[in-house]
């Protein structure tokens, strides 16, 4: 068994992991620890309403498609043909067409509704391609059990309670107190040094458990919509420890499924950072 470079996966896994999100209608803000999980959309599905786009200041009558939480293909006509889109617009005589919002986060911009304070953050965001005169915005309406959408001034807004975003403190702190963290995790990474090696089934036992929860954790805050409230973070608590449990046994008793689980997860968040590093996401890349 080689220790040694299983300890070396470890570590750097644990070096890169990092709290940023950007999945089909979940929103994570990093710098702000704000998450909006806007899952309840993906039913709504492909869409097509009318709409009256400016442009120059002159009124164009057409109609926006859309899938909020998908992708469409726009129409050859458009400048971006055949490209993957959120949203874009075509005129009714289909002699203007635009792409509106892309799926590619490096080509649009994220921006809160009122960033005058970290609770007023939370009250929903904006986005905007870079080149283009036209926002789509999710807002928060905790009374709208079913989404509202109004149209505007080259605006077209969704109002739902799903907008309602919440504060990450678990990262925020963390942050705040990294040192101390960084300090806890050098310690740990000593103390690996000297008894990682004959007390492997113990350690992987552990590393087990802590991914079972930390799997069950990002399932429920990514892809799946649920209500903030005491009993749902019970039964997601619960069935965290169960999920974890089984998580160590299967390390401890599948080693090999250990090795395979801590190069995936290392080489998945190294390639994470590096694509962080140079400003894009890994959707972003052709």
């Amino acid at each position: 068994m080689q220790t040694s470079s299983a300890l070396k996966l470890m570590l750097l896994a644990a070096a890169c992991v990092q709290a940023q999100v950007n999945l089909d209608c979940f929103y994570y803000f990093p710098s702000d620890y704000v998450a909006f999980n806007l899952k309840s959309l993906i039913d709504i599905g492909v869409k097509t309403v009318p709409f009256t786009l400016n442009v120059d200041n002159t009124p164009i009558q057409g109609s926006i498609t859309y899938n909020l939480c998908g992708e469409i293909q726009v129409p050859p006509k458009c400048p971006d043909a055949d490209m993957m889109s959120h949203a874009y617009f075509m005129a009714d005589d289909q002699s203007i067409c635009y792409n509106l919002i892309s799926v590619k986060t490096i080509q649009n911009t994220y921006q809160f509704l009122d960033e005058s304070s970290t609770d007023t953050k939370t009250q929903g965001f904006s986005i905007k391609k870079l080149t283009e005169n036209f926002v789509l915005a999710f807002k928060c309406n905790p009374d709208a059990d079913t989404p509202q959408f109004k149209s505007g001034n080259n605006s077209y807004t969704v109002e739902t309670k799903d907008a309602c975003g919440y504060v990450n403190e678990a990262a925020r702190m963390f942050m705040q107190n990294k040192i101390i963290f960084s300090v806890v995790l050098i310690i740990f990474g000593i103390m690996l040094t000297f008894f990682g090696g004959y007390k492997w089934n113990y350690l992987i036992g552990i590393l087990g458990f802590a991914i079972g929860v930390a799997v069950t954790y990002f399932v429920f805050w990514t892809m799946v919509s649920f209500k903030p409230e005491t009993w749902s973070y019970v039964l997601i608590g619960a069935l965290a420890i169960i999920v974890g449990a089984l998580g160590s046994y299967a390390f401890r008793v599948f080693s090999d499924l250990a090795y395979f689980a801590f190069g995936f997860i290392a080489g998945m968040s190294l390639t994470r950072n590096i694509f962080f590093i140079i400003q894009f996401h890994g959707s972003d890349v052709i």
